[in-house]
């Protein structure tokens, strides 16, 4: 989230619905390489329409990435031909997926970046030629439609990395069945609303909440297009013709630390370190990772020290850190962060549920979330209501600026 764009997550479920997309797809399909096949043998029909599938729904990727422009790096494919589990769609595999990649490739359709094993997955971009094809059918997102399917509830392994973090099986319990019937009204609410982003359509949502070790830990909710898009271009965002509102719980970790200690927050900004003054991002990303740490803090986390007068150390920001919360100090370095973005995960979740049965959408980012301008006195009383439900305390919420 923030300001650094991501890539865009392949869904396997999204697919080509309206007939101008449906013949660019016939189009494109024609124009792929055939299969390699034995002599004299007619290709498979159940073959040949697996490698339309596979096709409508790269094709339809493509597309919803082209058409909300500059907000994903590029679109993200998992080529692994690993077992195949709870995750994965079954209408195609990753090795007729890489097939029909490489022959948008050989087509001049697309451009290819290989995946590296616990790196990075292969990255997939739209040419102009594609782009054009795209124009020359008059596609649009409405075009754009996303089948029945794919998993809500994700559990990863324990590996911090998240680009060699794998996900994992599990057995089913009634509590991750209530968490994917959780995740499926908060995504249909959210489909079911005219969400826009500069006026203009975007495609399916597919919220998914990401666990990490066990259901205990993290929970944060992930593929929401809106969580990429920049501080500076929110306000192109649209909820059924209004603007939105901007909403998040003040110094979430911080106040999940205190009350872990049985202690008020103090008043006043709990990020106003004397000698960081104008540093204020950079102070609340730091005293996250103090949380955040298994051990001590012997470096600065990248990209921090330039956002940081000369002659600043972790080691120095840990000393005034302790000065500045002597009552929270006892937590820095005992890895709570997973622990506090699952008590914020369960406080988010149920906020939601409760705007979508009063009919209000809400666009969650983590901490906080998005709702219509119209509604954003009923979603603060609800994040207030929910926090004392499940913390004993309601958390005060903040309005962000819209630029």
């Amino acid at each position: 989230m923030g300001d650094v764009m991501a890539d865009m997550h392949f869904d396997p479920w999204l697919t080509a619905t309206g007939a101008a997309l449906a013949n660019a797809c016939a189009e494109i399909f024609a124009a792929l390489p055939a299969p390699e096949i034995t002599p004299g043998r007619k290709p498979r029909a159940d073959a040949t329409q697996r490698r339309k599938v596979c096709l409508q729904s790269l094709v339809a990727n493509l597309a919803a990435f082209i058409f909300i422009p500059d907000l994903h790096r590029a679109l993200s494919v998992p080529l692994s031909g690993e077992k195949r589990s709870r995750y994965d769609c079954t209408n195609f595999g990753p090795k007729l997926l890489s097939r029909v990649l490489k022959g948008l490739q050989a087509t001049g359709l697309a451009g290819i970046v290989p995946g590296k094993a616990k790196q990075h997955r292969t990255s997939v971009l739209p040419t102009a030629h594609f782009a054009g094809l795209l124009a020359r059918h008059g596609v649009t997102l409405r075009d754009v439609a996303r089948l029945a399917g794919g998993e809500t509830v994700l559990l990863r392994s324990k590996d911090p990395d998240e680009a060699s973090a794998t996900l994992r099986e599990y057995a089913d319990t009634s509590e991750t069945f209530t968490m994917r019937r959780e995740m499926d009204a908060i995504n249909e609410a959210i489909n079911s609303a005219d969400i826009r982003l500069g006026g203009k359509p975007v495609p399916p949502t597919h919220l998914v909440r990401m666990f990490q070790g066990d259901f205990r830990h993290h929970g944060r909710m992930y593929r929401g297009f809106w969580q990429s898009l920049p501080k500076t271009e929110r306000y192109l965002l649209s909820i059924n013709g209004e603007a939105v509102a901007d909403l998040d719980f003040s110094a979430m970790f911080l106040q999940l630390a205190y009350l872990r200690e049985g202690v008020e927050m103090p008043c006043g900004d709990p990020y106003a370190v004397p000698g960081l003054h104008g540093c204020r991002g950079a102070v609340k990303k730091l005293i996250s990772s103090l949380l955040a740490r298994n051990g001590g803090a012997f470096r600065l986390p990248p990209g921090i020290k330039q956002d940081l007068p000369d002659g600043w150390t972790m080691k120095r920001f840990e000393k005034e850190a302790r000065l500045k919360h002597p009552v929270i100090a006892g937590l820095f370095g005992k890895g709570l962060s997973l622990e506090f973005m699952f008590t914020e995960s369960r406080i988010l979740v149920a906020v939601l549920l409760g705007l979508a049965a009063k009919g209000i959408v809400g666009l969650p980012m983590h901490d906080g979330l998005m709702v219509a301008a119209s509604h954003k006195g009923t979603a603060a009383d609800m994040m207030q209501k929910i926090s004392f439900e499940i913390l004993g305390k309601a958390l005060p919420v903040a309005e962000k600026t819209i630029a």
